[in-house]
């Protein structure tokens, strides 16, 4: 996921997972502050990307 912001599509494509996995994983990274939606009005094409929490969790930063 890194600095870009995706769309839950574009990651399960980057990661080979399943789009439902993405989906609740991503749902769960946002509970715990490590990922935002940067879109959250839209009902399609919602672009996540990592807070600075989740860059230094990911080791990003």
């Amino acid at each position: 996921m890194e600095g870009t912001p995706k769309t839950p599509t574009n990651i399960a494509k980057d990661s080979k997972i399943r789009i439902n996995h993405i989906s609740k994983t991503l749902k769960q990274l946002k509970s715990k502050g490590l990922v935002e939606c940067i879109n959250e009005n839209m009902r399609k094409g919602r672009l996540y990307r990592l807070t600075d929490t989740g860059k230094l969790v990911y080791g990003y930063l």
